[in-house]
């Protein structure tokens, strides 16, 4: 039984057919965040869990989720209500993608006061198709901005290591001989569930775990376990946990589509902050990701830290759609 019946058969909602293959062929979206594994587990988490609204056609779907603002306004927005990183508007035809969501918003079958579509990059194609078709009818403003930072690993690790600063390599050095004294090691992981249950013991006793945030969070918990879940079957989920004295001390999460890794959550013990653990997981999966063949490593959300480790960053955003 393939996954759309299967997961038909559990009361999932499914996306049109083709979906993951549309999203592969969209240059200017997040494919990792777009595709089904993400944008399903999202809405199961955080969304309603139930009907979308979608069209589809030989170049372009699109995949809509019914909510509601805190004043009960009915709005449709992605599958994605906590980041705004998926784009429910897929493929490579731009106008054939615009034109599907200008007739999906004309059905019979709902009325909605907004309509919000996330993870539009500026100046693409595909936000000038959209304002274009959308604006003959519509009133169309431009919503909240999303930020990524993206590191450059074509040519492999050490190119990569060789545009760092002298000081941010120096202090990789002697992170490693640090950690190699304390006889801390990072292990690669496999699997699924199992995988994001080993990390959040680790996350409850870091910084993120003290203030409920991170994969402390249980909702955040249970998204992560979920997206695990279907990466599993393909081998898709990237995990390591660095280990000392026979205890987890610290882990990161990601996973692979395609030429790209995507970053989900890291953290470490309080405790072992001094032997920079964080930095030691991030440049093992760098190694890790280079080694096989990926030349992309998504750090994913703007943040501070992120930025001596990035090359490029991209930026997306909402455009709201009214009436």
């Amino acid at each position: 039984m393939g996954e759309r019946a299967v997961f038909e058969r559990q009361g999932w909602p499914t996306l049109p057919p083709g979906w993951d293959e549309l999203v592969g062929a969209s240059p200017d979206i997040d494919r990792f965040c777009s595709g089904a594994d993400w944008s399903l587990t999202a809405h199961a988490s955080f969304g309603r869990r139930g009907r979308l609204h979608t069209a589809s056609g030989d170049g372009a779907a699109v995949a809509l989720a019914c909510a509601r603002t805190p004043w009960r306004t009915p709005v449709l927005c992605s599958l994605d209500p906590v980041w705004g990183f998926a784009c429910p508007v897929v493929g490579p035809d731009a106008a054939e993608a615009a034109g599907l969501v200008a007739d999906l918003l004309r059905r019979p079958d709902g009325r909605w006061a907004a309509t919000l579509l996330s993870g539009v990059a500026p100046g693409s194609a595909r936000e000038a198709a959209l304002a274009d078709r959308l604006g003959r009818r519509h009133r169309i403003e431009v919503g909240p901005s999303m930020t990524r930072r993206l590191a450059d690993l074509e040519g492999g690790a050490q190119t990569w290591l060789e545009r760092r600063g002298p000081h941010f390599r120096r202090n990789l050095r002697r992170a490693r001989r640090r950690a190699a004294d304390a006889g801390l090691r990072i292990e690669p992981v496999v699997g699924g569930a199992e995988v994001v249950e080993r990390a959040v013991a680790v996350d409850r006793r870091s910084w993120k775990g003290t203030q409920g945030s991170g994969l402390a969070e249980p909702a955040m918990a249970s998204f992560y376990a979920g997206l695990a879940r279907r990466l599993a079957p393909a081998g898709g989920l990237r995990a390591a946990f660095a280990r000392q004295g026979g205890t987890d001390v610290g882990f990161i999460l990601g996973a692979v589509r395609d030429d790209t890794y995507r970053g989900f959550q890291l953290a470490h013990d309080e405790h072992v902050a001094a032997l920079s653990v964080g930095n030691l997981l991030q440049w093992h999966q760098i190694e890790a990701a280079a080694t096989e063949g990926i030349v992309r490593y998504d750090l994913g959300m703007d943040m501070e830290y992120k930025r001596a480790w990035a090359d490029l960053e991209l930026t997306t955003r909402t455009l709201v759609v009214l009436g």
